[in-house]
């Protein structure tokens, strides 16, 4: 026994040491791998120190913000934040053919494909390829309007991978359909004064039914004077209010329009529960407490939040409120997986049958000259990471993000945001609007407000532009103007005589000269020359049917050499026909064989100044001649 005694702590240890010495051996395996080297344990050293780096910067960010790290809910709407299932309330900015883009709170961009729009309109579509009609009576831009408010649900939100570039923009995703949308929402428990989103699916005799994403359930629209609007299409979305409680066996719920004269009643919240809760819908909240960046909200068990954007102006302090205060704000954003809502006090929002304000600044819903002028400005607070400012001359407030607010690089955020004292008088440029905040997005940046254009609306067709090779290929060359702008110059542009082999010849990066033919702001479309001839010239240069009279004398490119004469293009969208017999070296020529002849005078991209015969703007025909004054001639 005692020898068994004896033995047993010395077997003991070997089998340690023995265990020991094979995770030693294994571990020297593991760092004898030839596929596992130190440059890898380097690349692997570096990306965590980077991002560590990056993690030190967001909580900095966090910590101006006034957001605290474990209460990660109380923020603003960043798209980051926007998972799948999230209901916001957004507002279209641009229409497609293909798409909407919808504005959304705090800044954030969307897009709803054209098969997130409804089943209804899907059905149209589909009736619309299978006849082959031409028809665009069911396009996008028949049926939305610019400014026009929607329920949306986020569907995809792509996350960031290892292999996208870190500045890579990533689309978010949304659908207005109702059936994804009300997914949630139970129909038995449908109360008066409820907002939903909803369709026109068919017309009846009085009035319309409009499909509100249940499947045994559907509104009912009357058809009567108070509409105030124009007639309603099958297709048409629109926000619409339950007009009183139905029963539960009930399949037709009336609905109503939103009526602009009159301001909807706050919803109490004894009446609906989380899951019955929709953007849009207005409601009495209660503040439970203020914070640096907004205030926390309850609206009956449900918690809520208000960010300083969202109260009623910018400029509104944060001191007038106090717990247990009383408000009315409208849900903006409702996540499912935190259980938080967003709400505004905005006043353009509280209707939701308005355009925002900073839609009509300009009148006709035109922001094309506001977006890109340079502005006045007061900075009236810090909020987060960016300057809230005041634009006196246009009665709007506005936002300068930190990205924005210097050319020079700087370390310390704090100490730039410092810099901006409160009532301090500034210079910005306004880059962009936001519907759904109806904010101006504005800059600081001295190169950006001394850029001679920021968008492509500032651009005049005819103007002389600079800037750099940035594509090369065989259809023409793609020309950074700014960081925002860029020109396309067709092949036939690239030179007096045009060079086929482009890409031979024009370097990358290099800086040229182009002159303006054609802008299409809407399309963001800039088409560009550089022939010599049109950017040198005197002769005036027209782009539009005002511009145009007879015996004028303009200049233009050769597009088409045909049997009856020459197609020449000219500034703009204007294009003009100059007919043989106003080809004065033809004159003595036989009738035979003239596009041959006319192929052996002339090139297709040959600059030319010809003489405005006549024009029918109603028929968008031109007639020009070549028979001009020798002296004008190129």
């Amino acid at each position: 026994m005692s020898n068994d005694l004896d033995y047993f702590p010395r077997g003991a240890s070997t089998a340690q040491d023995e265990t020991k010495s094979e995770k030693s051996r294994i571990n020297r395996v593991d760092r004898d791998d030839l596929f596992v080297g130190t440059s890898s344990k380097r690349k692997r050293s570096n990306y965590d120190s980077q991002k560590l780096k990056v993690e030190q910067n967001k909580k900095k960010k966090k910590s101006i913000d006034g957001e605290d790290c474990q209460e990660t809910s109380y923020r603003r709407l960043h798209k980051q934040n926007l998972t799948d299932g999230v209901l916001m309330c957004g507002c279209i900015e641009k229409i497609s053919p293909y798409e909407l883009r919808v504005s959304l709170p705090h800044q954030s961009i969307g897009y709803i494909p054209i098969t997130m729009i409804s089943d209804e309109y899907t059905k149209l579509m589909q009736k619309k390829m299978s006849s082959m009609s031409t028809s665009n009576e069911d396009d996008l831009d028949n049926l939305f309007r610019i400014g026009q408010y929607v329920i949306c649900r986020v569907i995809q939100n792509e996350p960031a991978n290892e292999n996208d570039k870190p500045n890579q923009k990533k689309r978010l995703h949304l659908s207005i359909n109702p059936k994804d949308v009300c997914d949630q929402i139970a129909p038995d428990n449908l109360v008066k004064g409820m907002i939903l989103p909803g369709v026109v699916s068919s017309i009846a005799d009085h009035g319309f039914i409009i499909d509100i994403g249940f499947s045994h359930r559907q509104g009912f629209l009357l058809n009567d004077r108070h509409l105030n609007t124009e007639p309603l299409k099958v297709g048409f979305h629109g926000l619409f209010q339950i007009k009183e409680t139905s029963s539960t066996n009930s399949r037709i719920i009336p609905l109503k329009m939103l009526d602009n004269k009159k301001t909807r009643a706050a919803m109490s919240p004894t009446k609906l529960p989380f899951h019955m809760l929709l953007p849009g819908l207005k409601c009495k909240v209660t503040v439970n407490k203020t914070r640096v960046n907004g205030l926390e909200v309850s609206f009956g068990e449900v918690k809520g939040f208000i960010h300083l954007q969202d109260l009623e102006t910018l400029k509104t302090p944060i001191e007038d409120f106090s717990p247990e205060q009383e408000l009315e704000a409208i849900i903006v954003s409702i996540d499912p997986t935190t259980k938080l809502i967003h709400f505004s006090m905005q006043t353009h929002l509280l209707s939701l049958n308005t355009p925002p304000p900073i839609l009509e600044i300009n009148n006709n819903d035109q922001t094309t000259a506001v977006v890109g002028s340079v502005q006045n400005c007061v900075a009236i607070r810090n909020i987060g990471s960016s300057i809230a400012i005041r634009i006196p001359s246009l009665s709007q407030y506005g936002t300068v993000s930190a990205v924005h607010l210097t050319d020079d690089k700087y370390d310390d955020l704090q100490q730039v945001l410092d810099s901006f004292k409160l009532g301090q008088k500034l210079q910005c440029r306004i880059i962009g609007i936001s519907l759904a905040s109806n904010l101006a997005i504005c800059t600081f940046k001295k190169s950006i407000i001394e850029a001679p254009f920021i968008n492509y609306s500032n651009i005049e067709i005819g103007s002389l532009v600079k800037g750099s090779i940035n594509h090369v290929d065989q259809h023409g060359l793609i020309i950074n103007l700014t960081k925002y702008v860029n020109g396309f110059v067709p092949i036939i542009h690239n030179a007096d005589i045009p060079i086929k082999e482009a890409l031979n010849k024009f370097a990358l990066k290099k800086q040229v000269q182009c002159r303006v033919l054609q802008v299409d702001p809407s399309r963001q479309r800039l088409i560009l020359t550089m022939k010599k001839s049109l950017i040198n010239t005197k002769i005036p240069v027209v782009h539009s049917y005002n511009d145009l009279q007879a015996n004028l004398i303009t200049i233009g490119v050769i597009i088409s050499i045909q049997d009856y004469g020459l197609l020449v293009k000219l500034f703009g969208d204007l294009c003009g026909l100059v007919p043989k017999t106003e080809i004065g070296q033809l004159q003595t020529l036989g009738s035979t064989n003239i596009k041959s002849q006319l192929q052996q005078m002339f090139y297709v991209g040959q600059t030319v100044s010809c003489k405005v015969m006549n024009f029918d703007e109603e028929h968008k025909k031109i007639t020009l001649s070549l028979k001009v004054n020798m002296n004008f001639i190129l």
